[in-house]
């Protein structure tokens, strides 16, 4: 609901969501359906307009979550999203939410000055995981997670004849604790092993950035940029081993101190031109990076010791923009290449200082390519009917990429980068006709996703297959705007996709993590 609450100054805008399914999932041993979904989530805000060009904005929001619909594993050799886990896994619990203050004043000879404060914070209590899905457990263990977060901005903005512009100073401070207790149970020796892990890093970011764009001609911008960042990251870590009793009973390695850091320079540059009033080509040329770190309660020792180095990114693209038949037919083709160095992933038997890390670790492992084609075609077949149509083609590549056991089956290089699918294309058909004063809306979606593999290695078992969703939407809002009647429909076809599967020789686990089958979904909107 948004309204007036002193006409001309306060006005105040309140929205509630409650979101709950019964599961799409089904534990054979404890005769109950799993993997359900049960969200409760406000949203608030207050605006002042005191005048003078001043403008503020508070807002605040939160949720909880109490869904398993992320935390189970569904065995291979089973049928499609069926577990015999022992384990009740309801316990699960994420609170969220937080609030921000935006406050804009309008300045004299077109510039504005934003001030932008927020803080955030989420905390799971408890997170309890079974790996394997089997009764006979074979691995798992209770994370509880937290994070706190607190960022400040000041922005400027101008406008003038040719150029606009912004530049701005950004503070962050995130603040992250986990805590895990795991066990694991040895294939060949039927030993159970338990340990227990506590780390917490505290990472500041300051970062100083501009952009504009210059009007060279009517028809020709040339737009610059960059950002100077200075980022620091201390941290803490502990590991340990634990007894049955769940008591700790070695400790394994404890550090704290830690500290690393890292700053520098991420430019931009862009040039864009109209060719006519309705056809736009541009290029840009621009730097990114992703900061590395210290890992989560690792165990292994040197891992928890050695962070990982900022990832970076050199982008190119090039692009074009084009409206026709007065604005009916819309569309965007790009082309992209993605230079990547610093490549952060997970590696076995790495030598850090001088010593072999038998177990997977995070590291810098080397360098990567990705470039492929972006396109989205938008047309208004009739005034009621809308189609769409968009696509993206990848080809990834290691170009280098770190072997310390120097043996063929380890050697990646020329393998495709995990979790990227090669090709997507979408299209969907929206309609909407005027019934009884209200106004009735029917959509169909069609989404197929391109078999992409999971890990840097390209295992073939664990590959995820290709996907093709077909969706469903009928929706009805009154005359008076007040209410809206929907129902949606996924996964139409009801196709079983194993979307993700994990294998552990050493525990024993062959488990997959399915997509949602066919899920009917009835909707009531009530706006005030």
């Amino acid at each position: 609901m948004a309204g007036t609450l002193k006409p001309d100054l306060l006005y105040g805008s309140f929205a509630l969501s409650r979101r709950v399914n019964d599961g799409y999932g089904y534990n054979a041993t404890l005769n109950k359906k799993v993997s359900d979904t049960d969200t409760t989530q406000f949203r608030g805000k207050l605006r002042l307009t005191p005048g003078g060009g001043w403008n503020a904005v508070l807002a605040v929001d939160g949720l909880i979550d109490q869904s398993d619909n992320n935390r189970v594993n569904f065995p291979t050799s089973a049928a499609p999203r069926t577990t015999y886990t022992p384990i009740d896994l309801d316990d699960f619990k994420r609170h969220s939410g937080g609030l921000s203050l935006k406050v804009e004043k309008a300045l004299d000879d077109g510039l504005s000055f934003k001030s932008i404060t927020s803080y955030r914070r989420w905390h799971d209590h408890p997170n309890t995981m079974e790996q394997g899905g089997l009764v006979q457990l074979t691995s798992g263990g209770v994370q509880n997670p937290s994070q706190k977060s607190a960022v400040q901005e000041f922005q400027l903005q101008g406008r003038q004849a040719r150029l606009e512009w912004t530049a701005g100073l950004l503070l962050s401070q995130v603040t992250y604790d986990y805590h895990r207790t795991s066990w694991s149970r040895s294939t060949s020796t039927g030993v159970v092993s338990r340990n227990e892990g506590l780390s917490e890093r505290e990472t500041t970011d300051v970062g100083l950035y501009a952009q504009g764009r210059y009007a060279l001609r009517d028809d020709t911008g040339l737009t610059l940029g960059g950002r100077l960042y200075k980022t620091r990251q201390e941290a803490s870590s502990a590991y340990w081993t634990v007894n049955d009793g769940g008591a700790r009973s070695a400790l394994v390695y404890a550090f704290d101190g830690l500290s690393t850091k890292s700053d520098g320079f991420i430019p931009k540059i862009g040039v864009d031109h109209h060719l006519t009033p309705s056809v736009l080509v541009y290029g840009n040329v621009a730097r990114g990076e992703r900061f590395g770190g210290f890992a989560d309660a690792t165990g292994v020792q040197r891992s928890a010791q050695y962070p990982t180095t900022p990832e970076k990114v050199t982008s190119y693209e090039v692009g074009t923009k084009a409206t026709a038949l007065d604005g009916r037919l819309q569309g965007e083709v790009s082309l992209f290449y993605n230079d990547y160095d610093n490549y952060i992933s997970s590696v076995r038997h790495v030598v850090i200082d001088g010593v072999t890390v038998n177990t997977t670790v995070a590291v810098n492992a080397g360098r990567a390519r990705l470039y492929g084609l972006d396109y989205d075609l938008t047309a208004r077949l009739t005034p009621n009917l809308d189609w769409r149509f968009s696509g993206e083609f990848l080809k990834t590549k290691f170009v280098d990429f770190l072997n310390p056991t120097g043996e063929a089956s380890t050697n990646y290089a020329g393998n495709r980068l995990p979790n990227v699918a090669p090709g997507t294309l979408f299209t969907s058909l929206d309609w909407r006709q005027g019934i009884g004063g209200g106004t009735l809306n029917l959509n169909a979606t069609v989404q197929y996703i391109r078999a992409y593999y999971t890990d840097v290695a390209n295992t073939a078992a664990t590959k995820t297959p290709d996907q093709t969703y077909v969706n469903l939407y009928a929706g009805y809002t009154t005359a008076d705007g007040l209410w809206l009647w929907s129902l949606r429909v996924n996964n139409l076809l009801d196709k079983d996709y194993a979307v993700q599967r994990t294998v552990s020789t050493a525990t024993g686990v062959d488990a997959t993590a399915w997509n949602a089958p066919r899920t009917v979904v009835l909707g009531l909107r009530r706006y005030f």
